[in-house]
């Protein structure tokens, strides 16, 4: 049996709505964000070409219990469709294997429900 570290997050990039308007909405604090036009870091000219916002609480559980968490998260707030109208909101996962094998199931009801929420969901795996 692989023995896998899961995160997960909500990712909200935007280029119209800024964090504090981001998090009025989603009624949560993210735990990392950015805002269009900041420098992309200290020593550089550049600047961000959208905001981000992210929300990743500390879950147990497999991946789809941890999308479920989220999924029902994003259910109870009633203006979402704000967000999603003016930016890209996603379900960001990432598994970590300490053995080089990774396995994830998504139940078909899971799937009917990010459907309903009209997010993406992007899963990266990386070995330890």
């Amino acid at each position: 049996m692989a023995n896998n570290e899961t995160t997960i997050s909500i990712r909200v990039f935007s280029d119209l709505l800024t964090c504090k308007e981001i998090s009025n909405v989603m009624k949560l604090e993210p735990t990392q964000s950015y805002e269009r036009g900041e420098p992309v870091s200290k020593n550089s000219k550049l600047r961000r070409e959208e905001s981000l916002w992210v929300y990743s609480p500390e879950l147990d559980g497999d991946l789809e219990e941890k999308i479920q968490f989220l999924a029902d998260t994003l259910s109870k707030i009633k203006s979402i469709n704000t967000v999603n109208e003016s930016s890209s909101v996603e379900f960001f996962c990432s598994v970590v294997s300490e053995n080089g094998q990774a396995h994830s199931f998504l139940s078909k009801a899971i799937m009917r429900q990010l459907s309903k929420l009209d997010v993406d969901l992007s899963i990266e795996y990386y070995l330890a």
